[in-house]
């Protein structure tokens, strides 16, 4: 009787045990498949969020391309225009050049020479301008090329003060030139920066009196070097 209530008892714990640990499985199974409808759900609602995300990003591409294009169909159009123009303007002017140098060629000297130089040098004045309005409107339009080699700055410098001294003598103006000793050298754009400090000097010369003074310096900053003109006219605020 002991034995067989042993067994009994032994067979009972161990159904016990083998029960819990299939509760403990189920209860486990039914996790992980809890778990794996949650991962499902994660998925599909992250699917569709990169969904709509790639749809924004494609939208925004697409709009940002039709901006560009509309962009560069304008300033295609302005840029055409602008030469338009400049051709318009500058056709006139080269008959003009033409015939006042031909007047100067044959005519040395006397009232007739003064006129044909006078008729040239505003013919090429003009001319200058139209070149300088060219450049703005090409710089506004962020179509302007730069050719930059690297040169001597002082040396360029020094090359527009000797330009520009004549015009000094004629206007009696006190032209004075403060440059760096020693050469500097940098990568510029040489016609860019000679339009640039001869416009400076030229309006300058300008609004200054006769008498006055014009001054053109250079100093060194760091890695840059910084070209003003000062001169005595009425200035702006």
């Amino acid at each position: 009787g002991f034995v067989i209530t042993y067994l009994s008892s032994h067979l009972r714990s161990k159904t016990a045990e083998a029960l819990k640990e299939v509760e403990k499985r189920k209860q486990h199974e039914a996790e992980l498949t809890a778990y794996r409808d949650r991962l499902e759900v994660i998925v599909v609602e992250r699917t569709e969020e990169l969904q709509n995300t790639n749809k924004a990003l494609r939208n925004e591409i697409e709009v940002r391309k039709k901006a560009e294009t509309a962009l560069q169909e304008s300033m295609s159009e302005k840029e055409r225009l602008t030469r338009l123009v400049v051709h318009e303007l500058k056709t006139p002017l080269t008959p003009i050049l033409a015939a006042s140098e031909l007047l100067s060629e044959q005519v040395s000297e006397g009232p007739l020479y003064r006129l044909s130089k006078s008729i040239e040098k505003g013919a090429r004045t003009i001319s200058k301008r139209i070149d300088n309005l060219l450049d703005v409107m090409k710089g506004e339009m962020g179509v302007m090329a730069l050719n930059r080699r690297e040169i001597n700055l002082v040396a360029l410098l020094s090359s527009i003060t000797d330009d520009t001294k004549p015009l000094a003598t004629v206007k009696n103006i006190q032209f004075t030139c403060q440059l760096p000793v020693s050469e500097i050298k940098g990568w510029v754009d040489v016609d860019r920066v000679r339009q640039v400090t001869v416009n400076l000097l030229d309006n300058a010369f300008k609004f200054t009196p006769e008498n006055g003074e014009i001054t053109l310096m250079a100093r060194e900053n760091d890695n840059a070097l910084i070209v003003e003109v000062k001169d005595t006219g009425p200035g702006m605020s």
